[in-house]
């Protein structure tokens, strides 16, 4: 039994035994080793597809701007065989949102061995610069530089990609950098051409100095760029003239902006210069009184063409409707108003002619006008004073109103004479005249001088 019981015991110990003697062979004749690498570039993993690394400028970067410095260890068989390729740092930036961010560095051997680690690392953190890409369309600008010989002229450049006509350009790139774009541009020097320039140009970002923007993409990258050079003796600059098929609503008159306002036509001498004009299809005037833009197409008259293809068949029209105003006259009353107390009004005239400018239905629905001479706080004399008139919305003055003169006085109360009071017992009593009658005087007899003529009493 005692030595059934000891076999497994002994076969334990046994291989602890080997083990340990295998360890010490190993590590006798294939010791641990430590090796360091320098420089080492560093690769950004996890970062999602929306996102970028931008250096110190704003521009996009594929791995952070830095190298790391780390020591290798492992069995010297192993480690012999170690070489730059074979190890990877990194640093893993899975989930970071756009920002400032300090990340640690890690590494792993190429291919994987579970025998290797990675220690020592200089520096054990990175600052990164994360940045949201996003994507802009903007215009595109052609700029031309010189101008072509005397006689010559150039007209407006085209620029397409497969045949279709550009004006935009979409830029993409981290959003600092797409922010300092306003458009591409393409520059084109037309100094001594004196034929039609074809040509195929590289679009450059630019900001709104003009300067070339980095880390951004521009698509298209190219465009094909067309431009006529044309014999300035057969060009003619015209006006375009809007016309309508309906009159604008009652009441109403249409104002009709265009944009461009000219055209630039090419044909013969004798065609242009009996070309003033060119019309537009006539406008179709809605009847409500909104305003609102269209695109109109020209009428072209025979033998001449426009110069600049680029914008020749049509124009852009912005309609308003503007009321029609009118004016009429209007003989309104002067009313005061706040008298001080104690203080009486003078003042000619009475009414004042006024002129009223305003639609005709505005002006038909006037009723209850009045001037108003306002008083509040003058004291009495004569004043000069500006009359006031309420008007509802959409009538003006034509004129302006002429200054009032008032005179202002103080009211004189009379004092009453005193009476003698009346007896209450005896009621008063009126005598009654007795009327006198005298002789009349005859005119032939003089009245003596020394008789005095009686006078008649009366009670």
């Amino acid at each position: 039994m005692n030595k059934l019981a000891g076999s497994p015991l002994r076969a334990f110990v046994a291989a602890v035994l080997a083990s340990i003697i295998w360890v010490f062979v190993s590590f006798t004749e294939n010791p641990q080793q430590v090796t360091p690498f320098t420089n080492l570039p560093i690769r950004a993993e996890g970062l999602s597809s929306n996102l970028t690394l931008v250096d110190g400028e704003g521009r996009p970067i594929p791995v952070p701007d830095a190298v790391v410095n780390l020591n290798v260890s492992g069995p010297q068989d192993t480690i012999t065989r170690i070489t730059k390729q074979n190890v990877q740092p990194f640093i893993n930036i899975a989930g970071l949102e756009p920002g400032s961010h300090e990340v640690a560095v890690q590494a792993r051997s190429i291919p994987s061995r579970s025998d290797l680690d990675f220690q020592s690392f200089q520096p054990a953190t990175v600052l990164v610069q994360i940045e949201q890409i996003i994507t802009a369309s903007l215009p595109l600008t052609i700029t031309t530089v010189g101008q072509p010989p005397t006689s010559y002229e150039a007209s407006l450049p085209i620029a397409s990609v497969n045949g279709e006509m550009i004006k935009q350009v979409t830029i993409t790139g981290p959003a600092s950098q797409v922010n300092k774009v306003v458009g591409g541009e393409i520059t084109l020097d037309l100094s001594s051409q004196t034929s039609n320039l074809r040509t195929r140009r590289n679009i450059i970002a630019v900001d709104i100095a003009g300067r070339d923007v980095e880390g951004v993409t521009v698509s298209p990258e190219l465009a094909d760029i067309e431009v006529r050079i044309l014999s300035s003796s057969g060009i003619k600059r015209v006006p375009i003239i809007y016309t309508t098929l309906n009159s604008p609503p009652a009441g109403y008159r249409a104002e009709v902006v265009l944009e461009p306002a000219f055209v630039t036509l090419i044909g013969s001498a004798q065609r242009l210069t009996e070309v003033e004009f060119v019309e537009t299809q006539p406008l179709n005037l809605p009847n409500s009184t909104q305003s609102y833009t269209a695109t109109i197409k020209l009428r072209f008259p025979i033998g001449v063409t426009p110069r600049d293809a680029q914008a020749a068949d049509s124009t852009i029209a912005t309609i308003r409707f503007v009321p029609i105003s009118t004016e009429i006259v209007l003989n309104l009353p002067l009313v005061p108003r706040n008298l001080p107390a104690g203080l009486e009004l003078s003042y000619q005239p009475k009414q004042l002619e006024v002129t009223l400018r305003g639609n005709a239905q505005n002006l038909q629905n006037l009723n209850n006008l009045a001037l108003v001479l306002d008083l509040a706080g003058r004291n009495a004399g004569s004043h000069s004073i500006q009359p006031s008139l309420n008007l509802p919305t959409g009538i003006t003055l034509a004129k302006p109103l002429t200054t009032i003169s008032v005179t202002l006085s103080a009211i004189i109360v009379p004092t009453a004479e005193p009476t003698s009071p009346i007896e209450p017992t005896e009621p008063a009593t009126t005598p009654i005249a007795t009327p006198t009658v005298t002789e009349p005087i005859s005119p032939t007899e003089p009245i003596s001088p020394t008789e005095p003529i009686s006078p008649t009493l009366t009670p």
